[in-house]
């Protein structure tokens, strides 16, 4: 049998198997369709603060903050720790239970299945 030296490099988005019969699935595990939905719904809510301006705090500030994050979250390779992080501040700024605190939650589970 022979002895073989393995290096690697930059091994993010890359995936090896070794051995009979192994097999590897892998790639990028950034969720194109759940983008795709939470960008949607980013526009959504955007368009149910200026709705409903009487369940949010600063309404104005909130929406600009939905546009932020629609922004970044439209980039090629988006923050997500950044888009996370202004949802939750739009959350806070909204009356819990209310339609506006169900849009922000929609959108974090779709940000669940993003990932780089």
């Amino acid at each position: 049998m022979g002895s073989y030296k393995i290096r690697t490099g930059h091994i993010k988005d890359s995936v090896v198997a070794f051995g009979p019969k192994a097999t590897a699935i892998g790639g990028s595990q950034y969720g194109e369709t759940s983008a795709h939905d939470a960008l949607a719904e980013l526009g959504k809510l955007a368009e149910l603060i200026a709705a409903h301006q009487d369940e949010a705090t600063d309404a104005e500030y909130l929406q600009q903050s939905v546009i932020a994050a629609k922004e970044e979250l439209a980039k090629k390779r988006p923050d997500l720790s950044s888009v996370r992080g202004i949802l939750e501040r739009v959350a806070g700024g909204v009356v819990k239970g209310g339609v506006l605190a169900d849009a922000v939650m929609k959108i974090q589970a779709l940000l669940a299945h993003i990932s780089f």
